[in-house]
């Protein structure tokens, strides 16, 4: 018995482990909705579209709670979406969720505002060309007493 137990320790033993799976699901997808000041966009209608090759077909709307959130699950075999959300006054934002890539892409065109803020950060950047130029074209050139 003394021996058995000698080999037993010395000798390796293959060990079993239990298999492992891992899945994933999305349960439900999260719209937040706000204003520019940070200000949530309560009660605002939402209107949820499956996105395909050459049409969006309407597949869920409804409100914004009062947190400016709107849930929505998934439908199955549907992987892109786009969501609308409008508020009174004319407030409205829309973005494109894929699921195939795992990513939202926001609606390309830029507010008003940001193409303002462009533009003057272009033309400031131009003008603090021009005036490091002229100051290296002037510490360069030979002082005259």
């Amino acid at each position: 018995m003394l021996t058995s137990l000698i080999i037993l320790t010395v000798v390796p033993s293959v060990a079993y482990a239990h298999r492992v799976h891992t899945d994933w699901r999305y349960e439900e997808i999260r719209v937040e909705a706000w204003y520019g000041g940070g200000d949530a966009m309560r009660d605002a209608d939402v209107k949820v579209y499956i996105v395909k090759e050459r049409e969006n077909e309407l597949y869920e709307t409804g409100k914004t709670n009062e947190n400016g959130i709107f849930y929505f699950a998934p439908k199955v075999g549907a992987d892109n979406y786009r969501v609308e959300v409008e508020a009174s006054g004319g407030h409205k934002d829309s973005l494109e969720i894929s699921l195939e890539k795992g990513s939202l892409e926001r609606d390309k065109s830029m507010s008003l505002y940001l193409r303002i803020g462009a533009g003057f950060g272009y033309l400031l950047g131009l003008a603090g060309i021009a005036i490091g130029y002229l100051g290296w074209k002037k510490k360069k050139e030979p002082e005259m007493s």
